[in-house]
């Protein structure tokens, strides 16, 4: 926010719903309840209600309805009315769902990691990490934003070195796809994503890390255009691709 020219000047104040409710009991309300918006669609809409809304997508993500509907909240209080409830189960001093991560590798270089992404196609192949598209941008100093990108990555854990691995052709930016290795061969398949939640994706894509190449598949008999799926190798030269969401 800070980086558009819109901070939010209240958090300093109010870092949480709780500190909020806090500024309203000290002004003198009887009661106050505070609910985040993500809570509220969970606990307090109907299903049905909730499967409308799903079909619309009203984030180009669901990431991105879901980090944002942490970040913002249903607040009510009283004075004086003590018939009055709220229309939402409360939830008073929430600090949202708390995720514990760990990781067998971390980032030891000297620099800001250089991208930050998700929804990312990521492989291991012969001791190196891939990582290939995604939506998310090329670092804290871009000024592009966050877009869907179409970058291959390589990361080397005993290095820590982290560079983008450039060729003249590439599959089209994209997220929700995937990218499998190919030991056999020594190759990366990407296959699917989506451009937009209605515009899933069904070419495939080879990539020959010796000759550093891609090379767009003519499959016959393929699995249709999908994204969030998932893909697996099947011994050294076969990939399996498995589920996935498409247009219907």
């Amino acid at each position: 926010f800070e980086n558009r020219n819109v901070p939010l000047r209240c958090l300093d104040r109010f870092a949480d719903s709780a500190a909020r409710q806090q500024q309203l009991l000290a002004s003198g309300c009887d009661a106050a309840a505070c609910c985040s918006a993500y809570n509220y669609w969970h606990r307090t809409l109907p299903v049905d209600e909730r499967a409308r809304v799903c079909s619309l997508e009203p984030f180009d993500e669901e990431e991105e309805w879901t980090l944002k509907g942490q970040h913002y909240f249903v607040l009510c209080a009283h004075r004086g009315c003590p018939w009055f409830e709220p229309a939402f189960e409360a939830s008073p001093g929430e600090q949202g769902e708390q995720l514990e991560v760990s990781a067998a590798a971390t980032w030891d270089g000297d620099d800001a990691l250089p991208l930050g992404l998700w929804g990312h196609g990521c492989a291991e192949l012969r001791g190196q990490v891939w990582v290939q598209g995604g939506y998310g941008c090329l670092g804290p100093e871009s000024q592009a934003g966050n877009r869907r990108l179409h970058q291959l990555w390589r990361y080397d854990p005993k290095s820590s070195e982290l560079i983008e691995v450039v060729s003249e052709e590439a599959p089209k930016a994209r997220v929700f796809h995937t990218l499998t290795a190919v030991p056999g061969s020594g190759e990366l398949v990407v296959f699917g994503g989506r451009l937009s939640p209605t515009r899933p994706l069904q070419d495939t894509w080879l990539y020959c890390v010796a000759q550093n190449n891609w090379r767009k598949l003519e499959c016959q008999g393929g699995p249709g255009a999908r994204f969030r799926h998932v893909s697996m190798t099947v011994g050294d030269w076969g990939v399996l691709v498995h589920g996935g969401r498409g247009v219907e």
